[in-house]
């Protein structure tokens, strides 16, 4: 009896036992990685769109829709030196994110990653992405990276710092390393294009020099840049824009307000005082207050869209003058346009030429150059002189003569005046950003066998310069071509180089009509100016040569400096054959 009594502990003792092993076990196998699992991965904090300021029901639309009009933003801002400014905002890459990713998902992957976002914090950019199992288990994957500009390879380079899911990181070359096994970075490339507006390189499967990164070529950026800045009938400003990419012109700030920004000062193409006699000539317009004070009505009304909004920008800008004949019936016959304006269509182009009067005559007072010219050889053809030529056989006839003053002021009806582009798009709030590029002035310097011409760039209420430099070579015969020079080309004080000479040249033969006293020749890459018609259409003319005179009409430019009043000299004789 006693043995047996002592016997029970001892099994009691080893049934215990047996279930702390099991007890052991099942921590270890099951619970101990569950609960590692939720220590270290499991996050329940997951984001809203709201959060996060993302539209989910607008339509969609690239990341780089408005960046062009947006460049506009700082350039009459003279505390941002009168900027061109490129920026993308945290925002700007989630939306796209969103649009371009998630959207498209299906739902049941949606259900498995509902949110993909990235966070620019002050030394890093975050990339993360929620991931949610099964219903019960979220955590979240982050891609850490820096952002900074590299020399060898030239572009911008997106560097992997840390991969983090949940709360343990460095796993970069674990996960990567083994997603190898299913993706390669040409793969990955692919994606990226699906969902991105840009043409990226991937380095992140298989790193280089020990550098896993996403890569953005100075190369494809330019090209991205061209395919995002596409402007119409000129390639102008878009090649001045990725020129002053490849000269690094643009200061980038990668971190600052949680957005990528970059800023290119205007000012050195404002003026170039070896050229210019700027406050001779040029004219402030005004046209930006003008502009934004009716186009985005205009628009909202449905009276502006894309295809006529450079006619009514030019209207706005600078009356009815400067319009072809449909382009004012098109002004016209908008009934809307009075209660707009708040006075009649005339009314409303009278003040707006009243501007062109600030430095010579108003566009209504102007004389054709062709009349001026006319005038002169009239007032010297006296009944008396005609006489006296037809009787001697021929003779000098007249020594016409045109200074700068009277060109400046014939100038402003040209047709380079007012040819432009202007772009806009739709905010949040409902109102109108609108950003515009316009030729808004034009004179010229004479120099002894050289003309240089300048353009006034107006870069959305910031007057810039092209200068131009041209070589004389006389046509005869009343004409006379100026040959522009690829030597001495400048914006402000900027040498254009040779790549963008050409684009300048289409800008002018873009902007210029062939008819008229002074036209642009494509093909020659010249200024032409032409007293023929001028000479020929006089009356006094007409009388000598119905007499049997032939008339020969010689040009010259005439001027010592750039501060002197130069003048076109027109010198016309007669003979007999």
């Amino acid at each position: 009896m006693e043995n047996t009594a002592t016997q029970a502990p001892i099994k009691k003792k080893k049934h215990h036992v047996v279930l702390w092993i099991v007890l052991i076990l099942v921590f270890v196998i099951v619970i101990l990685p569950i609960g590692l699992s939720f220590a270290f991965f499991f996050d329940p904090v997951h984001t809203t769109s709201e959060e996060l300021g993302i539209s989910t029901t607008g339509e969609k639309k690239p990341l780089t829709n408005n960046l062009v009009v947006d460049l506009f933003d700082h350039a009459d801002d003279a505390s941002k030196n009168n900027s061109l400014s490129l920026s993308i905002s945290e925002k700007d890459i989630n939306q796209s994110l969103y649009d371009n990713l998630l959207s498209v998902l299906d739902n049941n992957t949606k259900s498995i990653m509902p949110q993909a976002f990235l966070d620019i914090g002050k030394e890093d950019y975050t990339f993360t992405v929620e991931l949610n199992a099964y219903g019960f288990f979220k955590t979240r994957l982050f891609i850490v990276t820096s952002l900074n500009i590299s020399d060898n390879p030239k572009g911008l380079m997106f560097e992997l710092k840390n991969l983090k899911v949940g709360r343990l990181g460095g796993l970069q070359n674990l996960l990567l390393g083994n997603l190898g096994n299913f993706i390669d970075d040409k793969k990955l490339e692919q994606e990226l294009s699906k969902s991105m507006s840009f043409t990226l390189e991937s380095h992140l499967v298989t790193p280089v020099d020990g550098k896993r990164y996403i890569f953005y070529p100075h190369d494809n950026f330019v090209s991205d840049m061209a395919r995002m800045i596409k402007s119409g009938e000129s390639s102008f400003f878009q090649d001045f824009i990725l020129q002053m990419f490849s000269d690094r012109k643009f200061n980038f700030s990668f971190y600052e307000d949680k957005k990528i920004s970059g800023l290119l000062s205007l000012q050195e193409f404002h003026d170039n005082t070896n050229y210019c006699s700027n406050n001779d000539y040029v004219i402030d317009f005004e046209m930006k207050k003008e502009i934004n004070q009716y186009l985005p009505t205009l628009i909202n009304s449905g009276v502006v869209n894309e295809n006529n909004v450079d006619i009514f920008s030019k209207y706005l800008s600078f009356g009815s003058s400067l319009l072809t004949s449909g382009e004012k019936d098109l002004i016209n016959n908008t009934s809307s346009l009075p209660s707009i304006l708040g006075k009649s269509v005339a009314e409303y182009s009278s003040e707006r030429e009243t501007k062109f009067a600030l430095k010579g005559r108003k566009l209504s007072e102007v004389n054709k150059i062709e009349d001026v010219v006319s005038a002169q050889v009239s007032n010297a053809l006296t009944p008396t002189r005609c006489t006296e030529l037809i009787a001697s056989d021929g003779g000098d006839v007249v020594d016409a003569r045109v200074d700068e003053f009277d060109l400046h002021d014939v100038l402003k009806t040209n047709s380079f005046i007012g040819y432009g582009k202007t772009m806009y798009y739709q905010q949040a709030d409902g109102s109108y950003k609108i950003a515009f590029v316009t030729i808004d002035n034009m004179y010229m310097n004479i120099i002894n066998n050289n003309i240089y011409f300048i353009l006034g760039l107006n870069m959305n209420g910031y007057e810039t310069s092209l200068i131009v430099s041209s070589i004389i070579q006389s046509a005869g015969n009343g004409k006379l071509y100026f040959k522009l020079d690829q030597n001495n080309a400048y914006f402000g004080s900027y040498k254009i180089p040779a790549t963008l000479f050409d684009s300048l040249t289409s800008l002018f033969a873009s902007s210029s009509t062939s008819s008229g006293w002074f036209s642009y020749d494509a093909n020659k890459k010249s200024f032409l100016i032409n007293f023929i018609d001028a000479i020929n259409n006089n009356e006094q003319i007409k009388l000598l040569k119905a007499s049997g005179l032939n008339i020969d009409v010689g040009v010259s430019a005439v001027g010592a400096s750039i501060i002197d009043n130069g003048y076109i000299n027109i010198y016309v004789s007669a003979s007999r054959s």
